[in-house]
């Protein structure tokens, strides 16, 4: 049962429980799974807790299998959450047209690393576990990401990998990297890196005093758990907040407009125009929001966009941010409500 963290599929799972069914219930938010099948199993009823992403087809896959395995069969699946398609019958429904599920693995590899510090894990056939993001800081901070190392483990001592077709970043005992071709060889008994080639080549960096080893790091969490779905749910809250037009917040948020409304409404020039305005004033009250915190940062760009605010500040030693009401009622001629 998908959704069933929640709302109308918690309800329908405690009901097919209540009639004798086993229930796996499937949603994004572990915690409020596990509620829902501790308040099954505490009124004698069967069910099991799997997270799960309906906009992953990897992650459903695994829902599936691991749904098999526990029970011996699957006789119903009740389709309680999606963020696609119009509604129609499963089996004519390709499933590149399930909403955000059109992104390709632009989460996993980008976003979910800088949020969570991690590349997320997968499950089903190409399964593997989380591993830390590894970056190189001989350059600009934050770093340059480079192909992961596993998590060390407390209380084991950690051997970096090795192998074939994995880059050497840390040197054992006796060897070092050369300072041509940035490989890791063995030094000879007074220190500097061994004659070593290329094909046939022999590299300039042989026989010279060995470069020092790469430096390297693991990112912090940022905000744990962030991903594109969750940031649109963010700025569709936003456009609610500033007052911006349903039409043109469904052109913002790419879904088309239903009924009467979507065939007669139109978007303005004028909608745009207090569409920016709003979210130039968000913007402009998030860097003075950060620049209470610190009127620096090691991110370059933000160093550069803070710059401004780094003029002495007023006689008790701190600067004012504007207001978000505020910033909204000196704006001329803005429109209230979602209107048509």
């Amino acid at each position: 049962m998908a959704g069933a963290s929640k709302g109308i599929g918690a309800a329908t799972a405690e009901a097919f429980a209540a009639a004798g069914a086993a229930v796996v219930l499937a949603a994004r938010d572990k915690d409020a799974l596990t509620s829902v099948a501790a308040r099954i199993q505490a009124a004698g009823g069967r069910a099991t807790a799997v997270p799960a992403d309906v906009a992953d087809t990897e992650s459903m896959q695994s829902l599936v299998e691991q749904t098999v395995a526990r029970y011996g069969r699957l006789d119903t699946a009740f389709n309680n959450a999606t963020d696609g398609p119009l509604p129609a019958p499963l089996a004519d429904i390709d499933v590149a047209a399930f909403g955000h599920f059109r992104r390709p693995n632009y989460a996993a590899r980008v976003v979910r690393p800088a949020a969570d510090g991690w590349y997320p894990g997968r499950r089903g056939r190409h399964a593997r576990d989380p591993w830390p993001v590894l970056v190189e800081m001989s350059g600009a901070w934050p770093g340059r990401p480079l192909p992961p190392w596993p998590p060390a483990q407390p209380g084991v001592p950690y051997a970096p990998p090795a192998g074939r077709g994995i880059p050497r970043l840390a040197g054992k005992e006796g060897s070092g990297r050369c300072p041509a071709c940035n490989r890791t060889v063995l030094l000879r008994r007074d220190g500097l890196v061994i004659s070593h080639k290329t094909g046939s080549l022999r590299r300039p960096g042989s026989v010279q005093e060995p470069a020092e080893p790469v430096p390297v790091a693991s990112w912090l969490p940022l905000r744990p758990g962030l991903t594109p779905h969750g940031l649109r749910h963010g700025h569709e809250t936003w456009l609610d907040d500033l007052g911006v037009r349903y039409v043109l917040q469904s052109e913002r948020m790419g879904h088309d407009v239903p009924g009467m409304r979507g065939v007669y409404s139109h978007i303005t020039a004028g909608m745009r125009d207090d569409l920016m305005a709003g979210l130039q004033e968000l913007w402009e009250a998030s860097l003075h929001e950060r620049a209470r915190i610190s009127a620096r940062s090691p991110v370059l760009v933000l160093d550069a966009l803070l710059a401004g605010f780094r003029e002495p500040m007023n006689k008790i030693g701190s600067r004012s941010a504007p207001k978000i009401g505020q910033l909204k009622a000196r704006r001329p001629g803005r429109r209230h409500g979602p209107g048509l």
